[in-house]
């Protein structure tokens, strides 16, 4: 690879309720510093609940939640955000993203997928691969509808924002989605959207809709043919994990199960560490500047007599 690979961890839920209990093995302040001492590029909080299979046992907390505790905590460092359209609707998922990605100053992720932990009645929340992609859909054009440049500020003119710029994006699908987003849009455009595909199917929707895909080793040549590829892999207890990745992947994601592992897990990567010139997770990513989807519509909420 003619570049360093980018670093990911991904905490389950458990783990990330540990490390924000005050009386956890890891509490966050140690934990942001010892994130922004390590090589890692991101933190992908709540993996577990995208994940059909997953179990989950004792106190967990909302990704989102974290992030936004986290994004006190750490400096460069992204945060990826697991949430499942099947639970949570993509207009409060967008808005949310947006609000963190403003807060960690062009930081944040959003890990999709089609399955929820498992709730107490043992079903799951699940949505289809259609359904997750429509949402992404929903939640890039909900991050276009409030232009950020929008907001000039002109005491001369008494304009806080060019209000009439502010648009509905009347998006009809799996979703309806009127819109506009009521917050400005995210300084990095659209968040990085990962997914971790199970099966053909999402497989698919995933090439399409996600900026990243996290895949077996098995599939990341695939993979890499059409989207930044990232090799799925689980801490083995040695940094080897960490050096073990394949040659057609962009990096790694390596998922961490136990709180009392993130000492090692990070410590196996500070040999990686660079002060990165990267500003953003999409740099961090080497990701390009995000193309509009809403290929100029406009319809204000607010139009111009």
């Amino acid at each position: 690879m003619s570049r360093q690979p980018v670093l990911g961890i991904d905490l389950d839920t458990a783990v990330v309720a540990d490390i924000l209990d005050p009386d956890g093995a890891l509490p966050a302040a140690e934990f942001g510093a010892l994130l922004d001492a390590s090589g890692v590029d991101f933190v992908v909080l709540g993996g577990d609940l995208v994940d059909a299979d997953a179990t989950t046992s004792g106190a967990t907390l909302d990704s989102s939640v974290a992030a936004a505790i986290l994004a006190t905590h750490t400096r460069g460092v992204g945060l990826v955000v697991a949430a499942a359209p099947g639970r949570q609707h993509p207009y409060n998922l967008a808005r949310r993203l947006a609000s963190l990605d403003h807060l960690g100053r062009g930081r944040t992720g959003w890990l999709a997928g089609t399955e929820s932990l498992r709730g107490a009645a043992g079903s799951a929340v699940a949505a289809n691969a259609d359904a997750t992609a429509d949402a992404i859909l929903v939640a890039r054009k909900l991050w276009e509808s409030w232009p950020a440049d929008s907001i000039v500020a002109d005491h001369e003119r008494s304009v806080f924002t060019e209000s009439e710029r502010i648009t509905h994006i009347d998006h009809e699908g799996v979703y309806s989605v009127s819109g506009p987003l009521n917050v400005p849009a995210p300084p990095q455009g659209h968040p990085p959207v990962f997914w971790r595909p199970r099966g053909e199917a999402e497989f698919v929707a995933a090439q399409n809709f996600a900026d990243v895909l996290i895949v077996p080793a098995h599939r990341v040549g695939a993979a890499a043919d059409i989207a930044t590829a990232l090799a799925d892999a689980e801490w083995s207890g040695s940094r080897s994990v960490f050096d073990d990745i394949p040659l057609a992947a962009a990096g790694i994601v390596v998922r961490v199960r136990a709180a009392v592992d993130l000492p090692a897990v990070l410590a196996a990567t500070v040999h990686l560490h660079r002060e990165s010139p990267a500003a953003t997770l999409r740099e961090r990513l080497s990701l390009p500047a995000p193309d509009s989807v809403l290929h100029g519509y406009v319809r204000s909420l607010f139009p111009v007599s």
